[in-house]
């Protein structure tokens, strides 16, 4: 039996093929880097991020939880949405780096409701 392998298609047209493993080490640097950063909500994401399971889901996403991989303007990406409210829904965006798994930003996202 092989390997679950998650893909996904970056902007330049490539694209990159991932298996749990993997996920293991991103969700390693997302943990260092959330750990090392004055983030706003650095101790929310630390929390879910420590505990979370890495998996391939059926459709070929790979999770960190409620992380989802994903492709960003400069490359892969793994992106937490928190519970909408009714001022719309806020997400993190964490910009990865390969060779070794690093995360180097996480920016925040809101997107606002339908008027």
């Amino acid at each position: 039996m092989t390997d679950q392998v998650a893909v996904i298609q970056l902007e330049d047209g490539s694209e990159i093929r991932l298996t749990a493993r993997e996920g293991e080490l991103i969700k390693f640097a997302l943990v260092e880097w959330l750990t090392k950063s004055s983030y706003p909500d650095r101790e929310m994401l630390l929390k879910f991020t420590q505990k979370a399971s890495v998996v391939i889901d059926p459709d070929g996403v790979l999770r960190i939880g409620a992380w989802v991989l994903g492709a960003g303007s400069s490359g892969p990406v793994v992106r937490y949405r928190e519970p909408p409210t009714a001022l719309g829904i806020k997400a993190h965006v964490a910009t990865l780096d390969r060779d070794p798994w690093k995360v180097r930003t996480i920016t925040t996202e809101k997107i606002l409701p339908r008027r």
